[in-house]
């Protein structure tokens, strides 16, 4: 029988008789206090990697080819562990598909693709980008999913084609090499009870794809991921008449169910660790997350870190779990032995009106978050930019980048000058 372990006093009577639930306490994190104003100019301007404000700024930039000399630089810099240097790589390479619709080949060569749009399908390495071609998709006059969207292409970030995809859609979840992906296609949902039919469509890079027909007593919430490696497909259903009547449901990249549990509510995110071993989800409720031990068939309940995607280090030791409700509890949970620290959010504003879609990323010491358009090192601010609203770090916590919300202008820094000894 599942376990469910109740962190930090979480009490949902709805489920209280049919789960078992160990109370294990957390503390409140110390530190943590925002700078509330941007580092200064003088500073920011020490540790800036890479920036761009226009596209025409960005154009400009990369003229001469990319990488830069300046970016080469930290590429060949050996005393940086590689995975923050391709994960730099990539960044930049992703900012300059999506806003020039251009890459740049092993020569630095630009490879340049007509597109309306161009995206990545996963977030965070951002390897794989999905082209929506103008005009005529690779999918016209084909059987189509049930969905208006085109099909489109997969490219890598040296501009070499490596698939066609049934459904270009920026709301595709993919895995890094982009052979699998998902997305929700047909029509019933909360608001049209009585739509066509619901499917949970899995994609190939092929240009295949398989729908599988969703029970009239499901409805399947737009909460749905995609494991790194392909292997797994992570979603949430819950019951057409009742929404706290919920289920987190794992499929093999086939389409067969693999595992599935109980949730309390409807979720509102979910995310599944880089190796496969952790399920992190969050309600819409002011009071609810939860992380799936996958090995040992635990669940972990918390009080806090409600409504925002949760966020793994890649190394898969820690978990953020941001809480975007204000009196709430963001939380950093330890893998390693499931202990946490709560971040009272008044603290480090992440549910403030400036704030309002921070997320916040975890670096693989734990010591290192982002937290908007704010970095932390030991619970001590380092940088602050408000000229951006979103933040991301790479995975040891060296480089960090911050972004509009519309994503048209960035920010990379190097975080070493600016990190607390101690």
């Amino acid at each position: 029988m599942r376990s469910y372990i109740l962190l930090f006093l979480l009490l949902f009577a709805s489920s209280s008789q049919s789960q078992s639930c160990i109370e294990m306490p957390g503390e409140t994190a110390g530190g943590f206090r925002s700078a509330q104003k941007s580092t200064s100019e003088a500073i920011l301007e020490q540790y800036l990697v890479f920036t761009s404000n226009t596209t025409d700024d960005l154009r400009s930039t990369v003229t001469d080819g990319y990488p830069t000399e300046e970016i080469r630089t930290y590429l060949e810099d050996e005393s940086i562990p590689y995975e923050d240097r391709y994960w730099l790589d990539c960044q930049i390479r992703s900012r300059i598909a999506q806003l020039l619709h251009t890459f740049y080949n092993a020569d630095g060569e630009p490879v340049r693709i007509d597109a309306d749009w161009v995206a990545p399908g996963e977030h965070y390495w951002q390897e794989t980008m999905i082209v929506n071609p103008p005009g005529d998709s690779p999918g016209d006059g084909l059987h189509r999913p049930h969905t208006n969207d085109e099909a489109g292409y997969l490219y890598n970030l040296m501009g070499e084609q490596i698939g066609s995809i049934a459904v270009a859609s920026r709301y595709v979840s993919l895995s890094r090499d982009g052979s699998i992906g998902v997305l929700p296609t047909g029509g019933r949902c909360s608001a049209f009870p009585s739509g066509p039919d619901l499917y949970l469509c899995i994609l190939y890079s092929d240009n295949t794809y398989r729908e599988i027909l969703i029970d009239d007593n499901r409805w399947l919430s737009s909460v749905y991921a995609t494991s790194e490696d392909g292997s797994t497909i992570a979603c949430n259903f819950f019951h057409a008449r009742n929404s706290s009547s919920s289920w987190i449901t794992l499929y093999d990249s086939s389409g067969e169910v693999i595992d599935e549990i109980e949730a309390y509510d409807r979720l509102s995110e979910i995310a599944i660790s880089h190796n496969n071993a952790y399920i992190g989800y969050s309600y819409f409720i002011p009071d609810g997350s939860g992380i799936w031990d996958r090995g040992s068939d635990l669940v972990y309940c918390f009080q806090g870190g409600s409504s925002r995607m949760p966020h793994f280090s890649t190394n898969s030791a820690f978990c953020a779990l941001a809480d975007g409700y204000i009196g709430n509890q963001s939380l950093l949970v330890d893998l390693r032995n499931v202990s946490h620290i709560s971040i009272p959010n008044e603290v480090v504003n992440i549910a403030t009106p400036r704030r309002i879609a921070s997320e916040i990323f975890i670096s693989n010491d734990g010591k290192v978050i982002s937290v908007g358009n704010e970095i932390y090192d030991k619970g001590i601010s380092i940088i602050c930019n408000e000229d951006y609203s979103n933040g991301i770090i790479s995975p040891n916590g060296i480089f960090s980048m911050m972004y509009n919300t519309a994503n048209t202008m960035f920010a990379i820094y190097d975080n070493r000058g600016a990190r607390i000894i101690r």
